[in-house]
């Protein structure tokens, strides 16, 4: 799902108290990381909604570097 930068008008996250999953959904509407991890969260839904899934973790980078 690659957009257009700028193609979408960026929202503030209202103030109050709320728990993760709408915080999150209103991430999705927010700019840079927050934009980002709303779709992660959004794929891993619909990964999970999978009849067969087999979940694969993988790093990538130094891994040394990450503690492990």
């Amino acid at each position: 799902m690659t957009e257009v930068p700028l193609s979408r008008k960026v929202r503030s996250i209202g103030v109050g108290k709320k728990t993760i999953s709408p915080l999150v959904a209103e991430m999705g509407s927010t700019g840079y990381q927050g934009q980002r991890l709303a779709e992660a969260v959004d794929v891993w839904e619909a990964m999970l909604r999978e009849p067969d899934l087999t979940i694969v973790l993988g790093f990538s980078g130094s891994m040394r570097a990450a503690g492990q």
